[in-house]
Formats: structure tokens, sequence, C-alpha cells
């Protein structure tokens, strides 16, 4: 085991010798994902990744169909967020 160490830092010592630019070039080349797959924010963008639903409910829709409304679906949503609006506003008051 110490003969292995005392060979790789000998391999890098000479490397950074003769070719310090492709030395530092390789280092942050294998560094740099690295330090990303270690990073503070991997763990938690693996479990935010984890929970993602993989596919959505969509409604489907057969070409007989007539297409939405979409005024009426917008006035809708606009009075429904108004009545909450006012529930809000009633419970602050």
């Amino acid at each position: 085991m110490a003969s292995l160490i005392r060979s790789t830092v000998g391999f890098l010592r000479k490397a950074w010798d003769k070719e310090p630019i492709l030395f530092v070039s390789i280092f942050f080349g294998v560094a740099g994902p690295l330090c990303v797959y270690f990073g503070p924010g991997t763990q938690a963008s693996m479990e935010a990744h984890k929970k993602t639903p993989k596919f959505y409910p969509a409604t489907i829709r057969r070409p007989d169909d007539p297409p939405p409304n979409c005024v009426q679906m917008y006035e809708d949503a606009w009075r429904v967020c108004q009545h909450q609006l006012q529930e809000t506003k009633t419970d602050v008051a």
C-alpha cells in the first residue's frame, strides 16, 4: 500500500514538473464533477427529484368534443379567487 502511494506521488510530481498545464486541466476535469457530486445541494436535489411525479393527469378531448370555453373558465377561476380572498379578509378582521 505504501509503495502504491509512493509511486502515485512520484508520478504526480513528474507530471507537474513536465506538463503543468496538462496536469492542472486534468485535475480540474476530474475534480469538477466530484465537487458537484459531493456538493451540499446534491442530496436535497435528489430528494426533490424523487418526490416529483413522473406523470401528470391530463384530460383527453375527443375530436368531436367542442373546444373549451376559455373565457368562461377564466371567469369561473376569477370568481373562486375573489371568494377565497373575501374569506381571508373576513378571517383576519
